[in-house]
């Protein structure tokens, strides 16, 4: 397996990567965000992007506990508020919005194991479209 870092020396690879996670279950999400922590200081030659189908739903049950989960971390709480996310949360858990687990999985969390937070990962709506950019 060729290292990304000395990959960006061959001239093959002078554009850059564009690296797709397919299934964003709970390996994927975490894999994608070890991904991006080891590369993200070549935000400008690798691209990170995870797909998730959509209109999967979180139940209601699973939101209040994820909205318990987003106050008990502060950091958590700041990175929300600072993207202008955590209103949905609120939404949700009050029961007049449904989350979809993709949607929170932009977010940093994953469905299948809602109580750890992963870094914000950008996500592809079309399967398709996540081999020309996002």
């Amino acid at each position: 397996m060729v290292e990304i870092d000395e990959a960006m020396n061959n001239s093959e690879y002078s554009n850059g990567f564009r690296i797709v996670e397919i299934g964003a279950g709970a390996w994927g999400s975490v894999f994608t965000s070890m991904l991006q922590d080891s590369y993200g200081h070549l935000r400008d030659k690798v691209l990170i992007r995870i797909w998730r189908r959509s209109g999967r739903s979180v139940d209601r049950v699973t939101a209040e506990h994820l909205f318990e989960v987003i106050n008990s971390r502060e950091d958590i709480l700041r990175r929300l508020i600072r993207r202008c996310a955590y209103l949905k949360y609120v939404e949700a858990r009050l029961g007049d919005r449904t989350l979809l687990a993709d949607e929170i999985l932009k977010d940093g969390f994953c469905l299948n194991m809602i109580d750890y937070s992963t870094l914000s990962i950008a996500g592809c709506d079309q399967l398709a479209g996540s081999c020309v950019g996002c």
